[in-house]
């Protein structure tokens, strides 16, 4: 309700001073004097009424029980034409229809009848799960697939008739014929992926090589299905080394250089960096053959190239007719062309050397400049054109030219001039062409310039020529001089190959030398360095019989600075060649020297604090002795070793030896007295004792006999007597001879 009409009373005024909050406000004819108000919102519908304005100030009060009121009227939309209230319809009356009843009308199906269900269930098939039954008043049936073991399908019946699907495992039925390019995956890589043995086709060669199977090394074919293995190394002649093998078996040369710093001479033994022989290299492609390279540094001109094998044509037929055109890759102007040709055929049996030169001005411009130089059995026709798609191109023979099993190759190529590009060298092509009609610039035959079959006058090839007779390598000399050099060691000229220098010079670790070696340098110092690693010895072993006599050698101490370390010694072995001891020692830090015995100078013994006499044996001295202690002479003469003693020379006898006896290097300077049985003493070898080395003999109670050492001689001869009552001084004065004084 949004007004008082709504409630079916007359409206007899409305007025226009209602409260501006007001929905509605309306006068009620039968209630003069008071004003009705209707407010909506925002405090919910609630009346107001107040007396007439005119009659005094407004007084407005609410109406309370407003559902009381608009309950015992209907809406005047309620009201039938008739004047009767029509209310909303129950199971009992009719009325009007309410929104929620109209819903439920209109939910009901067409045909709908009531029914009697209580619970709904759902059942599935096996390979099938329902859930979420049964329904007894609402709810949601489910329906999934059942859970299957591991590899299985659903599929109807592998054989016979039709039935219901079932899962199971996949059969080779199931699988329709697929070709082989449906496998994606999983194809046998081998013949015996498809169940057969693999084999090897028989073949003489594979047999052979299978053979080698049980050695180590590198292949060698020897001849036909012929095989061998050669050791990698420098175990025997004819040992393949490696570049390490070549390091530490020779000797490099005294300077490194590159391979271009060396422009003549013969190179003996050398292995130099950068340098290579022998090398193939295979060139492939339908499109041309070739290798080329641009103008060298210094030049005057940088556009040349230099093409290698540009392009070759080989024909395995008895019979071939027509032309053998070598095309360029474009067409191009302002090339000037130099072509080497080289070839064969067969039946005849012919080769042939010509170079061709032509040069292409313009595009539109023929061919100029032409000249040939043939060397070979047979001339060749040559011409130069351009192909009916504009490419330069060198014409060999006519359309009617006959060929027997030709193989003609475009060696070399060499373009100049400004319109050279790296294009135009590569992809050079050729074909035999029976039909030249097409072609545009065809120039005229080139004559050879040279008779062919000669060869021009030069001093070089004539010089080489000449050598023709004999074996070995060219070397040359000087401008157009040759000559040969023998492969060997049977001259000193010789230039000997690798097993020559095996044999011949010293390996540079653990060599034996047989003979004398002599290190003389033309100009520099002469020198041999010994440079062991810290805390290695440095040492040369002097040797006899194999079996170690003296040792020379850097010690091991370590360096610590101020020179201390790496001292220098000589050390004395055994006959068995046992360290004995070092019979001289030299400290770096300051060279003090220390000897293992009181050394001796000339024929005197150094004097030391643990020898020197005292001073009372030089002053009280014996008469007519002189008082120099070390004269050994008058102690000999006196025949007295008390004297010796008195003077302070005791030590320089041996004593009495009255059977034979062997002197040996440090009986220097001693005296050996005998007083019976007249023995025999025997001399050191002159070789191994010092020039100047002496020894004192006295008979003194019997004769003595001095021998000397295998062929060594006294006075020139083999012995010597000395009779009884005197004495002999015996000196050795040469490397095989004593005198006696």
């Amino acid at each position: 309700m949004t007004s008082i009409s709504q409630l079916g009373l007359p409206v007899v005024f409305i007025g226009s001073g209602a409260p501006a909050a007001a929905d509605d406000v309306e006068a009620i004819g039968a209630r003069r004097g008071y004003w009705w108000m209707w407010e909506g919102a925002p405090g919910g519908p609630r009346w107001w009424v107040c007396r007439d304005p005119s009659a005094g100030a407004a007084e407005w009060d609410e109406i309370p029980r407003l559902a009381a009121i608009a309950s015992a009227y209907a809406p005047l939309t309620h009201v039938g034409t008739g004047g009767a209230a029509h209310p909303a319809a129950t199971t009992l009356s009719a009325g009007f229809m309410s929104a929620a009843d109209k819903s439920k009308l209109d939910g009901i199906a067409p045909g709908a009848q009531v029914g009697t269900v209580t619970s709904v269930s759902l059942a599935v098939p096996g390979i099938l799960t329902s859930s979420g039954g049964p329904v007894t008043t609402s709810g949601t049936l489910t329906i999934g697939l059942a859970a299957q073991g591991a590899g299985t399908v659903l599929a109807g019946p592998e054989s016979g008739d039709a039935a219901a699907p079932s899962f199971r495992a996949l059969a080779a039925g199931d699988i329709p014929p697929l070709s082989w390019s449906k496998i994606a995956s999983g194809t046998p890589t081998t013949i015996s992926g498809y169940g057969i043995t693999d084999a090897q086709p028989l073949d003489a060669t594979l047999t052979a090589l299978a053979g080698l199977n049980a050695t180590a090394g590198l292949v060698e074919q020897t001849g036909t299905d012929a095989f061998t293995k050669r050791a990698i190394g420098v175990g025997a002649a004819t040992s393949i080394p490696t570049r390490g093998d070549g390091d530490t078996r020779w000797a490099a040369l005294a300077h490194a250089h590159a391979a271009t710093d060396i422009t003549s001479g013969i190179l003996a033994d050398a292995r130099l960096s950068g340098t290579y022989s022998d090398v193939t290299l295979r060139l492939g492609g339908a499109s041309g053959r070739s290798i080329y390279s641009p103008t060298s540094t210094g030049s005057t001109a940088t556009s040349g190239r230099a093409s290698s094998l540009a392009a070759l044509y080989q024909s395995s037929t008895a019979s071939t007719t027509g032309a053998i055109v070598f095309r360029a890759p474009t067409g191009a102007a302002g090339i000037m062309h130099l072509l080497r040709v080289e070839g064969s055929q067969h039946s005849p049996a012919q080769i042939f050397s010509m170079s061709v030169y032509g040069y292409k001005q313009t595009l539109t411009s023929g061919w100029s400049g032409l000249r040939k130089s043939v060397a070979g059995t047979t001339d060749v026709q040559a011409r130069f054109g351009v192909t009916p798609d504009g490419r330069n191109c060198l014409i060999l023979g006519g359309v009617a030219s006959a060929w027997s099993y030709p193989s003609i190759a475009l060696s070399l190529a060499v373009f100049s001039f400004s319109g050279v590009t790296d294009a135009y060298c590569e992809g050079w092509t050729v074909e035999l062409v029976t039909d030249l009609s097409a072609y545009t610039y065809v120039s005229a035959d080139i004559t050879n310039t040279v008779p062919f079959g000669s060869q021009p006058l030069d001093a070089t090839l004539t010089a080489l020529a000449g050598l023709n007779a004999t074996a070995g390598l060219v070397e040359q000399t000087g401008t157009d001089a040759f000559t040969k050099r023998a492969i060997g060691v049977g001259a000193t000229t010789s230039v000997p190959t690798r097993a020559d220098g095996d044999a011949r010079w010293a390996a540079l670790s653990g060599p034996t030398f047989t003979g004398a070696v002599l290190i003389q340098p033309s100009a520099s110092v002469a020198n041999i360095s010994l440079s062991p690693p810290s805390g290695q010895i440095a040492r040369l072993d002097f040797v006899r019989g194999g079996v170690n006599r003296w040792q020379v050698y850097m010690d091991a101490a370590t360096e610590t600075g101020g020179g201390a370390g790496s001292n220098w010694s000589v050390a004395r072995h055994s006959d068995g060649g046992a360290f004995v001891a070092a019979a001289l020692s030299i400290r770096r830090s300051d060279g003090q020297a220390t000897f293992e015995v009181t050394p001796t100078v000339g024929l005197n013994q150094v004097w030391h604090a643990g020898n020197s006499p005292s001073l009372a044996a030089l002053r009280d001295g014996v008469t007519g002795a002189g008082t120099d202690p070390l004269d050994v002479p008058r102690a000999t003469d006196l025949g007295s070793a008390a004297f010796a003693d008195a003077m302070g020379l005791s030590g320089i006898f041996v004593g009495q030896q009255n059977s034979a006896y062997q002197a040996v290097p440090g009986d220097h300077r001693r005296l050996i007295v005998a007083t019976s049985g007249a023995p025999v003493y025997t001399l050191p070898a002159a070789v191994d004792v010092p020039p100047g080395w002496c020894l004192a003999v006295k008979a003194r109670g019997t004769s003595i006999t001095v021998a000397a050492a295998g062929s060594d001689t006294i006075d020139g001869g083999s012995t010597l007597s000395v009779t009884t009552g005197t004495a002999r001084w015996i000196v050795r004065s040469g490397i095989a001879s004593y005198e006696v004084i």
